[in-house]
């Protein structure tokens, strides 16, 4: 089981031009190839709309990242090719898997190259409402945190002798039942916890 489509949204500092680019400015660019992605049913629009992320990426020092958040995605990409193959066709298929790529290029960017605390204070400064800039700003931070508790759990269960690695479409079904029960009852702990803090302090 492979934690790296979680792993491609944690924010890395670095320097670079998408990193020191205003955090509204990658908002809207995030929000507008993913528009784009949804106006396109045709593989040559939506491949070019891809390939011009390409450009974002090595500029913005991510390159290692962003291959990490579309390798993430194999499942899925099989699943859609199966899918559509059998009651669509492959053309639909593989127009769906560019769609889907791009959103999720275009939105691994924006997490990848901006803070979180810049993050509220850009929405805050655009008008929303606070108590919305700080949720989506604690979601932000949950990202990262999630990915180590997957983590924490795989190992645990692979100590008990269960096979986490199982090749083959059907064992990476499987897989996912011993993980996400366990990575939903913490995180609802923690969302329980949070809630009382955020109450404490009034």
């Amino acid at each position: 089981m492979s934690l790296e489509f979680l792993n491609a949204f944690k924010f890395m500092k670095k320097e670079s031009f998408l990193h020191n680019l205003d955090p509204r400015a990658k908002l809207v660019l995030a929000l507008t190839y993913t528009i784009s992605a949804l106006l396109f049913n045709q593989i040559i629009p939506l491949l070019i709309i891809f390939l011009s992320l390409i450009p974002l990426v090595i500029f913005g020092k991510i390159l290692k990242q962003w291959i990490k958040s579309i390798h993430g995605l194999s499942f899925l990409v099989l699943f859609i090719i199966i899918l559509n193959t059998l009651f669509m066709s492959l053309s639909f298929a593989i127009a769906m898997i560019l769609r889907i790529c791009i959103m999720v290029s275009a939105f691994s960017i924006f997490f990848l190259t901006v803070d979180p605390n810049d993050l509220a204070l850009s929405l805050i400064s655009m008008k929303f409402p606070y108590e919305f800039a700080f949720s989506f700003s604690l979601a932000f931070r949950f990202v990262p945190t999630i990915a180590n508790e997957a983590q924490n759990i795989i190992d645990a269960q692979q100590s008990r002798g269960y096979e986490m690695q199982k090749k083959g479409f059907i064992n990476q079904i499987k897989n996912l039942f011993p993980l996400l029960i366990p990575l939903i009852i913490c995180s609802i702990k923690r969302a329980f916890n949070v809630a009382e803090a955020l109450e404490s302090r009034a």
